[in-house]
């Protein structure tokens, strides 16, 4: 079965965040802390720090004041996220092994096969993963490669120079001086611009590959769960399962519920694991999600903004509403994993109770029990511990936004 996180680990390694390990070969150490060090310190350090340098310029035009204010926010997130996954991650590898060590604990009875499962879920994952990237890429090139050609196409006169960057922040050197300058100025803004979509894109698939991980085994339990007495007999011998004794619906025999209290015993302690997963996951990610979801709130409602200000159908109103098309998927990817893990989880206790139980002990149906209340609320990953991460929270993302947005309108014109 192909490695679950493959193509998320391909994204870290472009985005400067993977750490080889310490059985790696010395020159590959090397090679990594290089390429590390030169994407962060440049995109996260220098860039960052010119994008404010240059913020104290436009104090008196707002809606330059507005789009530098959210390259800024945006860039200051993309640091945050760099600083949380180097803090957290041994605790993430951990999660993402211990998932794959649990991923084929089962044996497939018919249509219950777990490997098809994970497969499927993998495929949504990197499906959804790739387009998020390509659409992360386009619209932090597409600027640079719209000024490109406004430059190869442009007569240069240093005094009647009108071409403008296309991102606003502090160049250590006269751009303006020739076309050559100006050429290096874009570049000076693509790379940076380019390797924190990498680093916002290589950090929430990341997430979100272990929230959809997570639910594809919320899936298995309850597969597991609903043929658990089916494959108990087909462990104990495949030819006992039409035999009268063994399908006796009043009681099992003593070695069928042997091997049943011991596979009951054993999706117990999966979904236990899943449940501290959740909660570590929950742990790491809550606030990052809150600090995202604030972002992704002031961007969609300034971006509305400085389109209502713009002639529609214009290459500026293209440009900002790429921009909130960006972001407002990054949001709702966010709130679409939350809620495949909240679906899956609820619908535990129902396939807890479809199992064939009726012929099971006490002290089995009490295990039973046990797991349908325990699941009766449950899993919930949330935005700050305020709210859940659901598909209705993403509408009020949105509503909250054009609430914002019809304010701020309403009190400039």
């Amino acid at each position: 079965m192909t490695n679950y996180f493959s193509l998320n680990w391909f994204i870290i390694k472009g985005a400067g965040l993977y750490i080889p390990p310490k059985s790696s070969k010395p020159s590959t150490k090397m090679i990594y802390l290089i390429h590390n060090s030169f994407c962060l310190i440049y995109s996260c350090v220098i860039f960052t720090l010119c994008e404010v340098l240059e913020f104290g310029k436009f104090s008196s035009n707002l809606p330059s004041m507005i789009k530098i204010a959210n390259m800024v926010m945006t860039d200051f997130l993309g640091d945050l996220k760099a600083i949380l996954w180097f803090w957290n991650k041994k605790r993430i590898q951990k999660i993402m092994e211990t998932l794959n060590s649990y991923s084929q604990i089962y044996k497939p009875y018919k249509d219950f096969i777990p490997e098809k499962i994970i497969e499927k879920e993998r495929k949504i994952k990197d499906l959804i993963t790739i387009s998020y990237l390509v659409i992360g890429i386009s619209v932090s090139l597409s600027a640079c490669v719209m000024s490109f050609k406004d430059l190869i196409l442009s007569d240069y006169q240093k005094e009647n120079f009108n071409l403008s960057l296309p991102y606003s922040s502090f160049i250590p050197f006269n751009y303006k001086k020739s076309k050559i300058n100006f050429g290096f100025a874009i570049l000076f803004q693509l790379f940076p611009v380019y390797n924190f979509a990498y680093v916002f894109i290589g950090f929430d698939t990341t997430y979100m590959g272990i929230i959809s991980y997570i639910s594809a085994h919320l899936q298995i339990i309850q597969g597991a769960f609903k043929t658990l007495r089916e494959r108990c007999l087909m462990e104990l011998n495949i030819k006992a399962i039409n035999n009268k004794v063994f399908n006796n619906q009043l009681k099992n025999p003593l070695k069928l519920q042997r091997e049943m209290d011991k596979e009951i015993n054993k999706i117990t302690n999966h979904l236990q694991v899943i449940l501290e997963i959740s909660k570590e996951i929950e742990s790491i990610y809550t606030l990052v999600v809150l600090c995202q979801t604030i972002v992704s709130l002031i961007v969609l409602c300034t971006c509305l903004y400085m389109i209502s200000l713009v002639e529609a159908f214009s290459l500026e109103s293209a440009k900002e509403l790429a921009y909130m098309s960006a972001v407002g998927c990054q949001t709702f990817l966010y709130c679409y994993f939350g809620n495949k893990v909240r679906i899956s989880s609820e619908m535990l206790p129902l396939a807890i109770y479809s199992m064939d139980w009726l012929s099971t002990t006490t002290s089995f149906k009490r295990t039973m029990i046990i797991n349908m209340i325990r699941m009766q609320k449950g899993i919930y990953f949330t935005i700050g511990k305020f709210t859940p991460l659901t598909l209705s929270t993403f509408v009020q993302i949105l509503r909250g936004s054009y609430s914002v947005f019809a304010v701020l309108k309403n009190s400039s014109s």
